[in-house]
C-alpha cells in the first residue's frame, strides 16, 4: 500500500531506504548546482545579504526552465523503468527485481503533503470508521428491518398466488361439472381431488396386500375430515360367529337423549315382580361400505355418531370380514350373525329388540338388503331397512355406470374390481340373489320389511338402485325411493352436497315407519 512520506511516495514495507535517500540527495545536488550556475552568470554576490538585490526576471525564468527540465528528465526515467518492467513481465521474469531497474523507486522529487483527518480516514477506509460506512450500515439495518416486516405478507401473498394457480384447474373442472350436471361445490371438489388422488387403487385387482392395507388406512383417516356432534359414549362388544372361530366386532353409539332415557319400563317376568327396570333404547344397525374390501367401524365412526344424535337411537355399527382375504358369503354370514345376536340378546345391553332397523351405504346397502333376505322372518323382526346408494346387480352395466364411469368419486372400474375381489367364481355366483338382489324371486320380497332406498343423481350405481325399487314394487313390497340430485356416491352423512339432508330424511322416515315415538308414549303411560 502506498503512503505519503517526508521525502515523497514510498511503498509500505520497503526496507531499501538507502536507495530512496541517495536518489533524493542526487536530485537536490543537481538542483543546487543549476541554481549556482544561474547566479554566477548574474550580478556578483556581496557580503551583506540584506543589501543583495533580487535576481532579474530573465534569471528567474531560466531557473524555472531548468527546474522543468529536471522534472521532465525524472518523468522520462520513470517511463523507461515502466517499459523495462513490462518487458520483464512479458519475458516471464515478473516478480523479480534487477539491480539496473528496481521495481520500487521514489519519484525524482521530494514533496511533503499534509492531509486532513477526514482525508486520512478516506485513504485508510474501513467499514467501521468512516461516516459513509456508518450511513451505509444504518441504511442496511433499516432495509432489513423493513424487509423483516414485509416478509410475512410476502409469504402470505406467495401462498395465495400458489393456491390460485392450483385452484384454476379445480375451478374449470367445477364449472364444467356445474354446466353439465349442476353439481354442488363440495361434491365437485371431492370429484376433482379423487381424480388426481384416488382413494382406492384397484390397478392390480387388490392382489397386492400392502397396497390394499394402505387403502384401508387411508379410508379410516378420511373419517377425520367429517364432523359429528357429541354423544353419550360408545361400547365395544364381540359377537361369536356361527360359521367359524372368529368374533364379529360391534360398536354401540349411545346418544345423549335416547328414546326412553331416564324412564322406567314395566317388566312381565324374569325381574322384580311388579317392579320397574331401566328403559330400553331403540336400535339402528349400521353396516359400513367400502366395496366389501375396505372400510371398518372406524371409517364410519362419524356417520354413526350423526345417526345416533339425529334419531335418538343406539347405533350398532357392525364390522364384517373383508375381501379378498374372505370371499363370498363371509360378509353376508357376519352381518346375519350380528343381527341375530342383537335381536336375541340385545336386552342385555339395554336395547329394545321389538323394533330394530337396519341401514347401510354402498356395499353396506347391499348387505342391508341381502341380510334382510337371509334373515328368517325378517318382516316381523325388523321394523325397516334403509339401503343408501346400494349395489344391487353384478357387473355395473347400467346406463348410469356408463355415463358416470369416471370423474365422480366412484368409477366403473372400481365397482367391477370390488365385485371380482368379493366373488370366487363370478360367472356362477352372480346369479345368486344374495349377490344380485335385483334378481331375487317373488317369495323373497314377500318377507321384506318396509324399505327406503336412497340414490344419488351422479352415482354410477344410481340406475341399478332405482331398478331394484321398481322390481320390489312389482313384487308387492313396501318400498320408497328418494333421489338426491346434484350429488355423488358416498354423500350420506358427509360434508358434501346432500350429506346433512340425507341424515335428516333418514331420521324422519325411521321415526315414522318404526313408530319409535309411539313406543315412547306407551312406556310413559
Amino acid at each position: 500500500m502506498a503512503r505519503l512520506g517526508g521525502w515523497g511516495w514510498e511503498e509500505e514495507g520497503n526496507t531499501n531506504t538507502s536507495t530512496n535517500t541517495n536518489a533524493a540527495a542526487e536530485h537536490a545536488a543537481a538542483e543546487a548546482k543549476a541554481e549556482g550556475e544561474v547566479i554566477a552568470q548574474g550580478a556578483p554576490r556581496t557580503a551583506d545579504s540584506s543589501s543583495r538585490s533580487p535576481p532579474p526576471p530573465s534569471t528567474v525564468g531560466a531557473l524555472r526552465n531548468r527546474r522543468a527540465a529536471v522534472l521532465n528528465l525524472g518523468r522520462e526515467h520513470e517511463e523507461i523503468e515502466e517499459e523495462e518492467e513490462v518487458k520483464a513481465a512479458n519475458a516471464g521474469s515478473a516478480g523479480t527485481t534487477s539491480p539496473r531497474s528496481p521495481s520500487r523507486r521514489s519519484p525524482p522529487f521530494s514533496a511533503k503533503v499534509v492531509l486532513s483527518p477526514s482525508q486520512q480516514r478516506r485513504l485508510m477506509w474501513t467499514a467501521e470508521q468512516t461516516p459513509l460506512s456508518r450511513r451505509g450500515k444504518q441504511a442496511k439495518q433499516h432495509y432489513r428491518h423493513v424487509q423483516r416486516g414485509r416478509r410475512p405478507w410476502a409469504v402470505f401473498w406467495a401462498l395465495m398466488l400458489m393456491l390460485l394457480v392450483l385452484a384454476m384447474p379445480l375451478l374449470q373442472t367445477w364449472r364444467r361439472l356445474w354446466v353439465a350436471h349442476r353439481i354442488g361445490v363440495q361434491a365437485a371438489f371431492v370429484c376433482v381431488v379423487s381424480h388426481f388422488f384416488p382413494l382406492v387403487d384397484h390397478s392390480d385387482d387388490f392382489v397386492d396386500g400392502e397396497r390394499l392395507a394402505q387403502d384401508r388406512r387411508r379410508l379410516d383417516l378420511a373419517n377425520h375430515l367429517n364432523m359429528a356432534p357429541a354423544i353419550a359414549g360408545t361400547e365395544d362388544i364381540l359377537v361369536p360367529s356361527s360359521k367359524g372361530n372368529h368374533s364379529i366386532p360391534i360398536r354401540l353409539f349411545r346418544p345423549l337423549s335416547a328414546g326412553g332415557r331416564g324412564k322406567k319400563k314395566k317388566t312381565t317376568g324374569g325381574g322384580m315382580e311388579g317392579g320397574k327396570g331401566p328403559a330400553l333404547s331403540k336400535v339402528l344397525v349400521w353396516i359400513h361400505g367400502g366395496g366389501w374390501t375396505i372400510g371398518s367401524i372406524d371409517s364410519d365412526d362419524k356417520i354413526a355418531r350423526r345417526l345416533a344424535a339425529a334419531t335418538g337411537a343406539v347405533v350398532a355399527s357392525v364390522e364384517y370380514r373383508l375381501a379378498p382375504e374372505f370371499k363370498y358369503p363371509a360378509q353376508v354370514d357376519d352381518t346375519v350373525d350380528a343381527l341375530e345376536f342383537l335381536l336375541t340378546q340385545g336386552e342385555d345391553f339395554g336395547l329394545d329388540t321389538r323394533k330394530v332397523a337396519v341401514a347401510g351405504e354402498s356395499a353396506g346397502g347391499h348387505l342391508t338388503i341381502v341380510s334382510a333376505m337371509a334373515l328368517k322372518s325378517a318382516k316381523t323382526r325388523l321394523c325397516a331397512i334403509l339401503p343408501v346408494v346400494p349395489a344391487t346387480n353384478y357387473g355395473c352395466d347400467s346406463a348410469s355406470c356408463d355415463r358416470f364411469n369416471d370423474g365422480f368419486l366412484l368409477t366403473q372400474g372400481q365397482v367391477r374390481a370390488f365385485w371380482n375381489a368379493k366373488l370366487s367364481d363370478p360367472d356362477t355366483e352372480q346369479h345368486d340373489f344374495l349377490v344380485s338382489p335385483l334378481r331375487a324371486p317373488q317369495e323373497v320380497f314377500d318377507d321384506m320389511p318396509p324399505m327406503l332406498v336412497m340414490t344419488a343423481g351422479l352415482d354410477p350405481l344410481r340406475d341399478e338402485g332405482e331398478a331394484f325399487v321398481d322390481r320390489a314394487r312389482e313384487m308387492g313390497a313396501n318400498v320408497e325411493l328418494m333421489r338426491f340430485e346434484h350429488t355423488i356416491h358416498g354423500f350420506f352423512g358427509r360434508l358434501v352436497t346432500g350429506g346433512a339432508g340425507g341424515i335428516v330424511h333418514a331420521a324422519e322416515w325411521l321415526e315414522r315407519t318404526c313408530e319409535w315415538g309411539v313406543l315412547d308414549e306407551v312406556e310413559e303411560a
